[in-house]
C-alpha cells in the first residue's frame, strides 16, 4: 500500500498461513472464479474450517471447488479429509494446495488425491525467494499475461482481503466484548455469519436463499438502525425504524474521514453490502439452474424483495452475460473499491472487461445490477460524488475505496511511476486526487491493525 500517512506496510514476498489463503483466493478471483472464503461451520461446536470455496458460473453451469491451503505441514490424512468435507457437504471435487513441497513421493500423493476427486497442487519457491505459481495457474485455467496489470490486481485483492478479516476479526470482535457497543456491534457481527457462514452449510440452494432473504428483512437498514440505537443510548435492535443515517454520523463516515479514523458503521455499511452481493450470487444461480426459480419467487414473497424479483429476474435474464454479474461486482467492489473514475472511463471498462470477461459494450448492463435487483426510491445505486470525477457505489464501505484507490495509482502509472504524485496529474477534478487520498489513508487506518504487515 502506498503510504501517504506514515504508516509503512507491506504484505509478506512469502506468504503464510492466512496471507497464503488471500493470495491462492486472489488468483483465483482475478481469473474469473467467485470467491468466498474462510466459511466457518460452529454450530452445535466449532465443527470445520473452508479456506477457499471457488464458483465458475457459466450460461448453462455451476461450477464449485472446495479448497484447503496449506502453507506449512501436511500429510495424507489431511488430503483424506478433505475428501471427508466433499461427502459431508455433496462437492464433487476439491484441491489441496501446498506451498514449497519437496517430497519425493509427491507425484504418488497427487494419483492417490486424483482418486479421491481431489486435485494435489504445489506452488514452489524459486530460488531468489519469489512464488513460482504457474502450475496453479495452468491448472485452474488463469490466463498468464506478461505485463504487470495481472500483479497489480492479486497484490489489490490480497489487501482486500487481508482488510475484511481485520474489519471483521481484529477490528469488530473486541467491540463485540465492549459494554458500550456490544450489543449493537453483536448484531453486525451476527448478520455477516448468517449471510456468509451459517446459510453456505444449509446443503440447499432453496434453504439458503431462504435463509439470506430472512437476514436481510430482520437486519435491513442495519448501519442506520445501529447509528440510531448508539444515539439513543440503546433500545430493543428489533423496534427500531430507522429509514436513513443521522446527517452528521453521515459526514463522518462519508466526508470527514481525512484522518483515517476507524469507525464501526464501516462494518455496518459492509455487512449490508455482502448481503446485496450473496443475493446476487443466489439469484444468478437460480437462473443458470432454473429448476429452483418457482422456490426462489416464493420465498421472496416473505421479504421486501417480492414486489420487484420476478420482474427483476425477466430484465437480468435479457442481459447477454448475466451469469458473470456476481465474480464482475466481486472485482468491482473489491479490487476496484465501488467505484469508476469518470476521467478514464474508457480504461476503467477495459480493466473491468479484462478481469471479468464481459465486453466493454456490455459494462454499463453489468453496473446496473443493484439498480434491478434492489432499486432505490430515487436515483441510481452510481452516484456521481460533487466536485470530483468520482462515480461511487452509494453506502460503499470506504476502507475499500482505499484498495481501488492504490489499484489505479499502480495501473496507470507513467514510465514506471507508482506514485499517487503521477496519478494526480492524470485528473481533471482537484477533490477526485484529494478522496482517494482520504479512501487510501483509510485503509491503511484499519490495516495497520495487522502487525505482520508493517515493515
Amino acid at each position: 500500500m502506498a503510504e501517504t500517512n506514515d504508516k509503512h506496510l507491506r504484505l509478506p514476498q512469502i506468504p503464510q498461513g492466512e496471507y497464503y489463503e488471500d493470495f491462492i483466493a486472489s488468483m483465483l478471483c482475478i481469473g474469473g472464479f467467485y470467491i468466498e472464503k474462510r466459511i466457518e461451520m460452529l454450530e452445535p461446536i466449532n465443527i470445520l474450517e473452508l479456506d477457499v470455496v471457488s464458483t465458475k458460473l457459466s450460461s448453462d453451469g455451476i461450477d464449485k471447488t472446495l479448497i484447503e491451503i496449506k502453507s506449512g505441514k501436511w500429510g495424507m490424512p489431511d488430503v483424506f479429509k478433505v475428501r471427508g468435507w466433499l461427502d459431508f457437504l455433496k462437492y464433487n471435487k476439491a484441491s489441496f494446495i501446498s506451498l514449497n513441497n519437496s517430497r519425493e513421493e509427491f507425484e504418488q500423493c497427487q494419483h492417490v488425491a486424483e482418486v479421491l476427486q481431489i486435485t494435489l497442487l504445489n506452488i514452489d519457491i524459486t530460488a531468489d525467494g519469489k512464488i513460482d505459481a504457474q502450475s496453479f495457474k495452468r491448472a485452474y485455467g488463469i490466463s498468464n499475461d506478461e505485463d504487470k496489470t495481472f500483479d497489480y490486481a492479486v497484490a489489490c485483492l490480497r489487501y482486500s482481503f487481508c482488510l475484511e478479516r481485520i474489519l471483521i476479526d481484529k477490528y469488530l470482535k473486541p467491540l463485540t466484548k465492549d459494554p458500550n457497543n456490544s450489543c449493537a456491534c453483536s448484531h453486525i457481527r451476527d448478520y455477516i455469519r448468517k449471510v456468509t457462514q451459517h446459510s453456505f452449510f444449509l446443503g440447499d440452494t432453496n434453504k439458503r436463499i431462504q435463509e439470506v432473504f430472512e437476514a436481510y428483512i430482520k437486519y435491513k437498514n442495519i448501519t442506520a438502525r445501529i447509528d440510531k440505537m448508539m444515539r439513543e443510548g440503546g433500545g430493543n435492535f428489533e423496534e427500531i425504524v430507522a429509514s436513513g443515517i443521522l446527517p452528521d454520523t453521515f459526514r463522518k463516515i462519508f466526508y470527514e474521514v481525512s484522518g483515517g479514523q476507524k469507525h464501526y458503521l464501516h462494518v455496518a455499511l459492509y455487512s449490508e453490502l455482502i448481503c446485496r452481493l450473496t443475493i446476487l450470487k443466489q439469484c444468478i444461480e437460480v437462473m443458470i439452474d432454473a429448476e429452483h426459480e418457482p422456490v426462489l419467487l416464493k420465498n421472496a414473497m416473505k421479504s421486501s424483495l417480492a414486489s420487484n424479483l420476478r420482474n427483476a429476474i425477466t430484465i437480468l435474464k435479457g442481459h447477454t452475460y448475466f451469469y458473470l454479474y456476481p465474480h464482475f461486482w466481486q472485482i468491482f467492489i473489491f479490487l476496484f473499491g465501488g467505484f469508476i473514475l469518470t476521467d478514464k472511463k474508457e480504461d476503467e471498462y477495459v480493466l473491468l472487461s479484462k478481469f471479468t470477461g464481459i465486453p466493454t459494450n456490455e459494462i454499463e448492463n453489468a453496473l446496473q445490477a443493484f439498480d434491478i435487483l434492489f432499486p432505490l426510491d430515487r436515483g441510481r445505486w452510481l452516484i456521481q460524488k460533487p466536485n470530483t470525477t468520482i462515480m461511487i457505489l452509494q453506502f460503499m464501505p470506504l476502507p475499500f475505496c482505499g484498495i481501488g484507490a492504490n489499484f489505479r495509482r499502480m495501473v496507470y502509472n507513467k514510465e514506471g511511476d507508482l506514485t499517487y504524485e503521477n496519478l494526480e496529474k492524470q485528473l481533471t477534478e482537484r477533490f477526485t486526487f484529494m478522496d482517494l487520498i482520504k479512501y487510501n489513508n483509510l485503509a491503511i487506518e484499519y490495516l495497520s491493525m495487522d502487525a505482520k504487515l508493517h515493515n
